[in-house]
């Protein structure tokens, strides 16, 4: 188990702003201080399972920092039933933000909390090669990062990874 108390002082923040409207643009949203605890465990109670669960809060002065949400957790696990296959399963929950709208430079906006669901399954054949199938946001949930710009719904993909 982790325990993490964190503090950043920040004075003169530059945010990075992208286009629309081009150029992109540098946002200066001044000082701003960002507190508090990140909890994160892990337990094993066989050899081919594995769980973990975290969470951070933070808060922020003033409360509308860009890109900061409040609250977020993940819960996961990964289980080996046989040795050449490990699954994967993850839930995220982040809560909701303010984010700079790229749209009109020197405006925040507030993005809704999202929950996520992805899994994998991972096959490997030897030390140097593995197959996986994984799927992202499978609760196809409707969830941005900034205003206006979606984030892709359930979506699967697979391949193989080479280590060299």
């Amino acid at each position: 188990m982790d325990l993490t108390w964190f503090y950043d002082d920040v004075k003169d923040a530059l945010w990075f702003v992208p286009p629309p409207p081009p150029p992109p643009t540098f946002a200066n949203i001044g000082h701003y201080a960002n507190t508090g605890p990140e909890v994160s465990a892990e337990v094993s109670p066989m050899d081919n399972l594995k769980f973990f669960v975290g969470s951070t809060y933070s808060h922020t002065t003033p409360s509308e920092v860009p890109n900061v949400p409040e609250w977020t957790a993940i819960a996961g696990a990964a289980w080996s039933p046989v040795k050449p296959v490990t699954l994967h399963v993850d839930f995220e929950w982040v809560d909701r933000r303010y984010v700079l709208d790229p749209r009109f430079p020197g405006t925040q906006m507030s993005v809704r909390e999202y929950y996520l669901l992805n899994m994998r399954g991972d096959y490997h054949l030897n030390k140097h090669i593995m197959f996986f199938v994984a799927g992202s946001n499978l609760l196809d949930y409707d969830y941005e990062f900034r205003p206006g710009y979606p984030m892709p719904g359930a979506s699967v993909m697979g391949g193989v990874e080479l280590t060299l």
